[in-house]
């Protein structure tokens, strides 16, 4: 059986692959990510490595958008529209509850306000609130 980690390292490497073939930096960008060993990877770096993708990769439609899902599908992995999808579910949680839990609920919730393009003007009124009150330690729970 698979494992999650290794699953979401295969996205991240993908991503990696398509994202920056053919550009000057390619081979050092994909020979670290591709040093990177998995079975000493933190599951929550990984994770967080994988929203990074996703917030890298959110202006990626079309075409691209259908070659980079059939190239992740070909190796086993989600594609990106499903971990987009996966991400937009987390933040509606997230939303709906009214409060921020963790730092990795932060990312996710900064990184959506940082798309300025793609996000309705309700969600980003709720989703800077939640911020704010994460960042002045209001909903931080304690250590």
């Amino acid at each position: 059986m698979i494992s999650e980690k290794r699953i979401l390292h295969d996205f991240v490497s993908e991503c990696f692959r398509f994202q920056f073939e053919g550009s000057p930096e390619a081979e050092s960008i994909l020979g670290t990510v591709g040093l990177i060993p998995v079975e000493k990877a933190s599951l929550t770096g990984v994770r967080q490595a994988v929203a990074d993708c996703v917030e890298m990769l959110i202006d990626l439609e079309g075409d691209r958008l259908g070659a980079l899902n059939e190239q992740l599908s070909s190796h086993g992995v989600p594609t990106l529209s499903q971990m987009r999808n996966a991400w937009f579910m987390d933040l509606l949680r997230i939303l709906g509850r009214g409060r921020i839990r963790s730092d990795d609920e932060w990312r996710l919730v900064n990184g959506y306000l940082s798309d300025t393009e793609n996000r309705g003007l309700e969600m980003a009124r709720a989703a800077e609130v939640l911020v704010a009150q994460y960042e002045s330690g209001i909903e931080r729970p304690r250590a």
